[in-house]
């Protein structure tokens, strides 16, 4: 399990680190932290993938899992700037581990979203030679920032969530291929206080999402619930929030058999 810090550190451990606890508990330490610090990214891994690291700026670093440090649950971890070139005003909003085989990265793509609603689809292979200063993957807006990033094959199905807890479906082919410089097309009509929160991809065997709001509360819903969509539309409810119960704070694709790490 890889997990990066809002301010920057990162490590890895051994997945029986998190053992196995019935829903609502009040889980386990998984890290040390420093002062108003959180942990922004929880991914599942291998020691020799390779792993993306797209930053809020557009830009994108590559790393192997060998590279980020184990450490043990009281540790911090190393500083992830000691690892990639990121600026002094840059964060790392996705860590997307992708096909150990490079097989597998021919057909796909990676899929993009922003804070303001612009999605953008590139070609995996247009990342497969990432120089250590890291290459620039969106072209964004001044007011604008990269909020996340998922490998889709080309044939699925992806799904925007805002902080208001509405979320919209549609085929990933409304957004056509694009250039990494290019800043892609509208995904979702916001109103003003709304910005996108969340992006999950929807695959043939997958039916139902997790959403989790930020005090929180989760529950699960069925996938086949949110109606297909056009690109740029309003989407539905997905979730109710309010100052009370929370804003939206993450969703996911589950499958009944699944086990969730909450962090």
């Amino acid at each position: 399990v890889m997990t990066v810090s809002r301010t920057g550190y990162a490590k890895t451990q051994p997945i029986d680190d998190y053992v196995a606890q019935k829903r609502g508990g009040k889980g386990k330490s998984a890290t040390a932290m420093k002062e108003d610090d959180v942990i922004d990214h929880l991914v599942v891994t291998s020691t020799h993938a390779t792993v993306l690291c797209f930053t809020d700026t557009g830009r994108v670093f590559s790393l192997r899992g060998f590279e980020v440090p184990i450490a043990s649950r009281g540790s911090r971890g190393r500083p992830l700037v000691n690892l990639i070139g990121l600026n002094p005003d840059e964060t790392v909003t996705t860590i997307l581990p992708i096909p150990q085989n490079t097989a597998d990265v021919s057909g796909h793509f990676v899929f993009f979203a922003t804070a303001n609603g612009t999605v953008k689809r590139v070609e995996l292979e247009q990342f497969a030679n990432i120089r250590s200063n890291g290459l620039i993957a969106v072209g964004l807006e001044d007011d604008d920032k990269l909020v996340s990033a998922r490998i889709t094959n080309g044939s699925q199905e992806v799904m925007l969530f805002a902080s208001s807890g509405k979320a919209i479906r549609f085929d990933e082919n409304d957004a056509r291929v694009m250039g990494r410089t290019a800043k892609g097309v509208r995904g979702m009509r916001l109103a003003a206080d709304e910005f996108i929160k969340s992006l999950a991809v929807i695959e043939d065997d997958v039916r139902e999402i997790l959403i989790a709001r930020e005090n929180g509360l989760g529950k699960r819903t069925f996938v086949e619930e949110f109606t297909t969509q056009n690109r740029c539309g309003g989407g539905v409810i997905a979730i109710i929030t309010s100052a009370r119960h929370g804003a939206l704070g993450r969703s996911t694709k589950v499958e009944p058999g699944d086990a969730i790490i909450l962090i």
